[in-house]
C-alpha cells in the first residue's frame, strides 16, 4: 500500500514489509498504528449425508429398486429364482391346503430367497426378489396355520370311529329279544364303550322275574354292531 493514492479511503490495509500485519491509512498518510492481520477463517464443512444401511430399510418398503434401473441394467442383475418359486408354491399351498409338505416347502424356499435377496443387495444395491420372498413367507405361514386349525381337525373327525348310541342300541336289543321269545323288560349297556372295529363289550338284559342274561356285542366295520347271548 506504499504507492496508494490520495483517493484511498481510510482503513486498515496489508503492510508490504510484513505480510502478516496491517497498517492504518488515515486517508492522507500512513500512521504508526499497526495490527496483526485477521486470521483466515475456513468455511464450515458441508454436512455429510450417510446412506442408511440395508438393515435400516423397513421390511415392506418398496424394496426391489427396479424403477431406477434401465432395461439393460435390470438384465444384468443376478437372478433369484428361489424367491419366485417359493411365492408360487405358497400360493398353491394356500389353494390346495391338503398336505403340510407344500406349506413347509414354500416357507423354506421363500426364506432362502429372502436371504439371497439381501446378499444381492449388498453387491448391487438392488434387492432382487425381496417382495416375492416376503409374499411367499406370509402366504405359506397363513396356509400352515389354516392346515392345523381347519384341515387337521376335519381329517381327525373323518377317521374317528362312530360314537356309541347307547339308547338306540338298548332299544334294538330289546326288540330283538322279543323276537327271540325272551321278552326282556330292560337292557343295560355301557355308556361309552370303544367303537373300534373288533372290540367287544357286554350288555345285560333283565327278564320280568329278575333273571338277567349277558349279551355279547361285537363292533364290526364302520361301527356296525352284532350281538348274541353270552355263553355260560
Amino acid at each position: 500500500m506504499e504507492g496508494s493514492t490520495m483517493s484511498t479511503p481510510p482503513g486498515w490495509y496489508p503492510e508490504a514489509s510484513s505480510p502478516t500485519g496491517q497498517r492504518y491509512w488515515d486517508g492522507a498518510t500512513w500512521t504508526t498504528h499497526t495490527t496483526p492481520a485477521a486470521p483466515v477463517t475456513a468455511p464450515p464443512p458441508l454436512p455429510v449425508t450417510v446412506s442408511p444401511s440395508y438393515d435400516s430399510v423397513p421390511l415392506l418398503e418398496a424394496p426391489d429398486g427396479y424403477t431406477a434401473l434401465t432395461p439393460n441394467e435390470r438384465k444384468a442383475l443376478p437372478r433369484n429364482p428361489l424367491a419366485t418359486t417359493g411365492m408360487w408354491l405358497a400360493i398353491a399351498s394356500g389353494v390346495i391346503s391338503v398336505t403340510l409338505l407344500l406349506q413347509l416347502g414354500a416357507l423354506v424356499l421363500s426364506i432362502i430367497g429372502l436371504i439371497r435377496s439381501r446378499r444381492i443387495r449388498e453387491v448391487t444395491g438392488v434387492a432382487v426378489g425381496r417382495t416375492k420372498a416376503i409374499l411367499g413367507i406370509c402366504i405359506s405361514a397363513l396356509a400352515t396355520l389354516w392346515f392345523f386349525v381347519v384341515v387337521v381337525p376335519a381329517i381327525a373327525t373323518w377317521f374317528a370311529p362312530a360314537p356309541f348310541d347307547e339308547a338306540g342300541t338298548e332299544q334294538a336289543i330289546l326288540t330283538w329279544s322279543n323276537q327271540q321269545g325272551l321278552a326282556f323288560v330292560n337292557i343295560d349297556c355301557p355308556a361309552a364303550p370303544s367303537m373300534n372295529e373288533g372290540n367287544t363289550f357286554t350288555c345285560v338284559g333283565g327278564l320280568e322275574d329278575g333273571v338277567q342274561y349277558a349279551i355279547e356285542v361285537n363292533v364290526k366295520e364302520a361301527g356296525y354292531l352284532t350281538w348274541q347271548l353270552a355263553r355260560g
